[in-house]
This record gives structure tokens, sequence and C-alpha cells, in this order.
């Protein structure tokens, strides 16, 4: 059998290291949480909003950041849509919550590209967008998978539709 921790003296107890604390660290930090910023500004919203209810809704792959695209594993299946007004949204399954993508806004200057992928590639339909945020947030590019060129087409026609829309009225 083996001794009860809580039966420790003091004197076998150890102090807590001191990380974090010193400027490398800090640093690190900073950065990491610089990539997940960029990646993620999530924003919570109701989907039983009317202004939140779907008029283009089906299920894509997203590729996790800095991923292989050739492991499946790295593919995150989810439940995506184009609400009333324009916003690009998604169910979190970790959460359980619907939340923004990118809104209408953020298309107008935004890159959606259809991407020829590699044949080592876990997801063959894939289509990238790059929203560019109108405030100066540098957001990076995310990798989107559907299950055929037919719904790639159909989602970056929509969105390039949504796009032009927000040049329209945004700029």
């Amino acid at each position: 059998g083996g001794r009860d921790d809580a039966l420790l003296s003091k004197e076998e107890l150890v102090a807590p290291p001191v990380r974090g604390l010193d400027m490398e660290s800090q640093a690190k930090l900073a950065e990491v949480m610089s990539q997940y910023e960029s990646r993620s500004r999530k924003k919570y919203i109701d989907p039983f909003e009317t202004r939140n209810l779907a008029v283009f809704r089906t299920l894509l792959w997203k590729l996790k950041a800095n991923a292989d695209p050739s492991s499946a594993a790295d593919w995150l299946e989810r439940d995506y849509w184009i609400n009333k007004r324009g916003a690009i949204c998604y169910h979190s399954v970790t959460e359980n919550k619907a939340y923004i993508y990118c809104t209408k806004k953020d298309l107008a200057n935004a890159t959606i590209e259809e991407v020829e992928m590699p044949a080592s590639s876990a997801k063959e339909w894939v289509f990238r967008l790059h929203p560019k945020p109108q405030n100066g947030t540098v957001l990076k590019a995310t990798e989107f998978a559907t299950s055929s060129k037919e719904m790639r087409d159909c989602w970056v026609r929509e969105l390039r539709q949504l796009q032009q829309e927000a040049r329209e009225e945004f700029q």
C-alpha cells in the first residue's frame, strides 16, 4: 500500500514553480493569445432570434488552426449558416452554443477563394474565407470543406453575393 498524501509534513511540501512571471513567458502568452484571437473572436448569439435564423445552412468541415489537411481528425464537422443579416454563424459542439464566425460587414474586403487541395488532403472540396473587419482586427484565413464540388460552388457563390451586398452597403 502507498502512503496517504494527506499525511505529508510541512518539510516535505514543495513551493509551486514561479512560471509565467518572467518576460519570456509573458511574451509567449501574448503571442499565443494573439494567434487565438486572430482565429476566433467568438460572439455568442441566440439562434432562435429572428435575425439569426438561417437563410442558407449546411454542414461544413473547418480545418483546425495550424492543422494538417491530410489528417481527417483535423477537420471539424460543424453546422454553418448565413443568418438573415448576412452573418456567417456556426454551432459550437464543444460549448453547445451558436456563434458568429464573421459579420456581413467583415466580408466587404474579405478574400473568398476555392482551394485546390493536394491528393493527400482528407477533404477535396475546400474553400478559404479570410474576413477583414473594418476596425483593423487582423484575422487568419480559415479553410472550410464541403461534401461535393456543387456544394463548394454554392457556398462560394453565396459568400460572394454577400460580399457584393456588403460593399454596396458599407463602402
